[in-house]
């Protein structure tokens, strides 16, 4: 079912970045406003919110996200891409 398959996804991703990272991940809320709710509640359409970065440094003069996040997320989503295949 499309409900079974995107929580595989979510499992996907949430593995690739204890593999990545080493750090084991849940599932949680989102502390924060993204267009992630109107896909998922006015749209229907599955959304995951997931990046580089902490919240405290970003929408703010001279938001930033460290290189080593950046390069650890470019990582994960190279790893999400090669186990959904």
């Amino acid at each position: 079912s499309e409900a079974k398959n995107d929580r595989g996804t979510i499992d996907v991703l949430l593995g690739a970045t204890r593999a990545v990272t080493g750090k084991r991940k849940e599932r949680t809320g989102f502390n924060a406003t993204c267009d992630a709710r109107y896909l998922n509640n006015i749209a229907g359409i599955p959304t995951v919110v997931f990046g580089p970065g902490k919240l405290e440094n970003i929408h703010k003069p001279d938001e930033y996200v460290e290189i080593r996040e950046l390069k650890q997320a470019a990582r994960i989503y190279t790893l999400c891409y090669l186990r959904l295949q």
